[in-house]
Formats: structure tokens, sequence, C-alpha cells
């Protein structure tokens, strides 16, 4: 139950004086028949519960630790990483991210977000509380900037010239 697990250390009590999740989970292996087993009989039962309660932390995030304290009774010995890490076992998680949902779905956009309302005499277009993406009229409103370069159409000689424009002497 942490936002950034720590390292794991020599310090006396590092393991158990670590805080806990509320989410446990009860598994009850099999006996371990030989050293270096790895089969079904190792596998864990789900363990989301409690990846998802440190996940759903407000101090988690993506760069942050999660460190994984198995306790009980009994005796079963797994390889170490640092001694065999190719015998050592494997934390496999899956996750999906779920897709955002967006105030203005058909733009797959939300209220506020930049936009193109098609009118080139318009400037800072973004989508309205109504979604309907709309820009700040320019002094070209109601003229027309047909090329778009800032000059409206009734004193550009050439505005229907995109590789072109006019510039005042």
């Amino acid at each position: 139950a942490s936002d950034n697990s720590g390292t794991f250390s020599n310090t006396n009590f590092d393991i158990s004086s670590r805080p806990r999740t509320s989410a446990t989970i009860s598994w009850t292996p099999p006996d371990w028949g030989a050293i270096g087993s790895a089969g079904a009989g190792q596998l864990t039962p789900d363990i989301s519960s409690i990846i998802q309660e440190i996940v759903n932390r407000d101090g988690y995030n993506l760069n942050s630790s999660i460190a994984i304290i198995i306790d009980g009774t009994g005796n079963r010995t797994a390889e170490a990483f640092d001694a065999f890490p190719d015998m050592a076992p494997n934390l496999c998680v899956q996750y999906y991210i779920p897709l955002p949902e967006f105030d203005c779905p058909a733009f797959d956009a939300n209220i506020g977000d930049a936009c193109d309302d098609g009118d080139n005499t318009t400037i800072n277009d973004q989508l309205d509380a109504n979604c309907n993406c709309a820009g700040t009229p320019t002094a070209c409103t109601g003229i027309g900037d047909n090329d778009g370069d800032g000059i409206c159409s009734d004193v550009n000689c050439a505005d229907s010239d995109n590789n072109h424009t006019n510039q005042p002497d």
C-alpha cells in the first residue's frame, strides 16, 4: 500500500513493517516436489485486486514501483533473480488503458480543444459548449481571405492564389 515502493534492504523489519493493501489473496500451493520446480503448482492465483488497489492510489504514477510480498507458513523455495535469473519467478501483468471519454465524441475531443472551423477569417478556433467549432472573427470576417495570408480579399490582388501573397509596400 505505497504510491512508490522503496527498494528492499537488509534493515531489520524492512519487509514486515511495510504498509499492506487491504486486498489479500489466499494461496495454498501444492508441495514442491523438487528444487527448481516451475509449473502449474507454482503459479499464484489472480492478484489483480492487489495491483488494482495500488495503481488506484492518488500518488501512484506510471514510473512508480510496486513490491509484492508473499508470506505464509511452510517451506517453498523459489530461485532468486540475483543468483539464477533464468530460473527466477516471473510476474506477468496485463493491463488495458480505457478509451478516453470525450465531451464531443464526434470530434474525439473536449470542449475548449483546438479545431478548424474551415473559415480562414477567424482565429483561435475551438470547440464550444455545444461541440461546435467556432473561431474569433478577424478584420476579414464578412470580407474573406481565400488564401489565408491575413490580407482581406478586398485589398488582396491575388487572394485566390495560395502560392502568392500580396504584401503592402
